[in-house]
């Protein structure tokens, strides 16, 4: 059996499963770190600055919904991908007929008239349009989700840092 190239594809699949992996196992500590950080907390042992710990579990809190909402991103623009990817051929091979003028015919064998084909070539226009701009808005809030994601777990592990530091001060 000929061994198959590595190629774009392959890269292209193996970076976006890599991906899924790291966006899961992020979530996955960033609530383990939450539940854990709440169940481990001793109100009855008088501590100083608590606050420091509520803003670390609402960071943790934030940090993990951010971290759902761009997975729910992720999930929409893959959808709106396949929209596309299963119309933009359609509409390629319209294109191509009327440029060669070649006839279009339909299930009972009619010709289609250029008024039918133009109406189908807007029509296929409008659902790639309409799928390629939504990719785009779901791409930027998932960008931007991540960004929170990231920097408000960066955040809440640095306040718990600091709550253990001022904790272990006489």
């Amino acid at each position: 059996m000929p061994q198959q190239e590595y190629g774009y594809t392959q890269a292209f699949l193996a970076q976006r499963d890599a991906q899924r992996k790291f966006d899961y196992y992020f979530l996955g500590v960033t609530l383990a770190l939450l539940t854990l950080s709440i169940q481990t907390f001793n109100a009855s042992i008088a501590t100083k600055h608590v606050q420091l710990m509520i803003f670390t579990w609402l960071a943790l809190l934030i940090s993990f919904l951010s971290g759902l909402y761009r997975q729910e991103m992720n999930s929409l623009f893959f959808k709106n991908e396949a929209i596309r990817m299963q119309y933009e051929p359609k509409l390629e091979s319209l294109r191509k007929i009327v440029e060669k003028g070649e006839a279009l015919f339909d299930s009972s064998m009619k010709p289609w008239s250029l008024e039918d084909i133009s109406k189908e070539i807007n029509t296929l226009r409008s659902i790639v349009d309409s799928a390629s701009s939504r990719q785009d808005k779901y791409n930027t809030r998932a960008n931007i989700a991540y960004g929170i994601h990231k920097w408000f777990f960066v955040l809440a592990i640095l306040s718990f840092v600091l709550y253990k530091v001022v904790n272990c001060l006489p």
